[in-house]
């Protein structure tokens, strides 16, 4: 075990444990996890479109979520922060991970995006944006930790001062600004570009930031493009009892089985996410070149060759592409490690699509395939695709009544959406795609291999 790093989480578990907690009355109830019923759980490889169909889900009545993925808490108690050579995988034995305070961490963030828009006059809606967003910070940021208690003091004091919780240190905004210049002090990496959405459209890069390297040294947490955070009230407790929670993590494909040993009385469904494999092999493709999606700092694991990675036409654009890794970490990674990209990118969708497939099948647990082309076709399509969700979860189709097609959020994306865009490079992944063990997965995932055309 690397000390260092298990006292950087030791110091950082005691400042979040220090800090208001978001909803006082959820705080002051014991096991209040035990209470959580029904949970709701996004599962797809990487680049399928996970986070969209989570920031759609979100927003449905009778829905309760952390504000993204799970990933910051797993990290913070329990999974490696330097992984060994099975990557992300985990299997049945949980015992050595801290599964309540997971679960605590995960309950400290959670809220109802259905009814953030109505509720800026709720009680208490100041002071838990307060805490996730001092929270957030903390997780995103090595550079802010010490300062937790200042922090949370700051962005108290100015929204109680008029600050407009709609706008953040990212987006600016009147008294938001003086805050972003106390945080670039503490920490002189932290900029807006860093955050989803700051330059998913154009893929450039802004001016004084690194375009390639982490967004900071030593371990993630959670992954760049950061998350923006919206103002969303205090939960109650009864809400536990009566809400699905949604849950979504794209390393959870290699991982189902913490799922249910975080949640060992509750019923869980699962919403398989899948894609067409040479749209998702493009958008891995793309991610990998683009700034952030950084997930694992593999510089100091044994199991690395000395040369570092050798994943072209990645790993020779900047120094950190001999260390980071970007994504999920497939099972037997090292031997992944000196392969051209595009293999890589294959073998990260095939593996997770694999394991969570195969997992599915040996265990009882309930679940529905999506297809992420049957979201963002047309609007047609769209509303079957939501129906069927609806359905499934046993929610009012009323529900989905709001939700319009033209109006999808776009969330962790590269670029501006494009149908058929990955036959810009069609060239490269055809002969990845007719490769006996991609063409079997790709027919058990519902896509015919021989009507590649047809594939958005």
């Amino acid at each position: 075990m690397d000390h260092s790093l298990e006292q950087h989480r030791e110091l950082l578990r005691a400042e979040l444990a220090a800090l208001p907690p978001v909803s006082p009355r959820m705080a002051a109830c014991r096991d209040l996890f035990r209470r959580i019923r029904r949970v709701a759980i996004i599962a797809g490889a990487s680049r399928s479109g996970s986070s969209h169909l989570f920031a759609l889900l979100r927003r449905l009545p009778g829905v309760i979520s952390p504000p993204g993925e799970c990933q910051p808490y797993y990290r913070l108690h329990g999974l490696p922060l330097n992984p060994g050579p099975e990557g992300d995988a985990l299997g049945p034995e949980t015992s050595k991970l801290d599964l309540d305070a997971m679960a605590g961490e995960m309950l400290a963030m959670l809220g109802s995006a259905a009814t953030s828009k109505d509720r800026y006059d709720t009680p208490g809606l100041l002071e838990a944006h307060t805490a996730r967003l001092t929270r957030t910070l903390l997780l995103q940021w090595p550079g802010f930790r010490g300062h937790g208690a200042e922090l949370y003091e700051r962005i108290s004091t100015g929204l109680h001062r008029g600050w407009d919780p709609r706008f953040g240190p990212v987006s600016g905004g009147p008294g938001w600004n003086d805050l972003t210049e106390f945080l670039h002090r503490l920490e002189p990496r932290f900029h807006p570009s860093w955050y989803d959405g700051a330059v998913r459209t154009s893929g450039e890069p802004s001016p004084g930031i690194d375009p390639l390297g982490p967004p900071h040294d030593g371990p993630i947490l959670e992954e760049p493009p950061f998350l923006r955070l919206a103002p969303e009230g205090p939960l109650e407790p009864r809400e536990l009892e009566t809400s699905w929670l949604l849950l979504k993590t794209t390393a959870d494909c290699h991982r189902p089985h913490l799922l249910r040993a975080l949640f060992p009385e509750a019923e869980l469904r699962w919403l398989h996410l899948v894609r067409n494999p040479a749209s998702s092999l493009n958008g891995l493709y793309d991610g990998w070149l683009h700034q952030g999606f950084h997930s694992w700092d593999l510089g100091n694991s044994p199991t690395l060759p000395a040369s570092g990675l050798d994943l072209e036409p990645y790993s020779s654009r900047h120094p950190s592409g001999r260390r980071w890794w970007k994504f999920d970490l497939p099972p037997g990674w090292p031997a992944l490690t000196a392969l051209p990209l595009a293999e890589v990118c294959t073998a990260q969708w095939e593996s997770a699509n694999r394991a969570l497939s195969e997992y599915l099948s040996a265990s009882n647990e309930t679940c529905m395939r999506v297809r992420h082309e049957h979201l963002v076709t047309d609007a047609s399509s769209f509303r079957h695709c939501l129906a069927g969700i609806l359905s499934f979860l046993g929610l009012p189709k009323e529900a989905g009544r709001a939700f319009e097609f033209a109006a999808h959020p776009l969330v962790q994306a590269t670029r501006a959406p494009t149908p058929y865009r990955w036959r810009e490079r069609a060239a490269l992944f055809e002969p990845l795609l007719e490769t006996p063990a991609v063409v079997d997965l790709t027919a058990t995932l519902g896509y015919d291999p021989g009507r590649r055309e047809e594939w958005v």
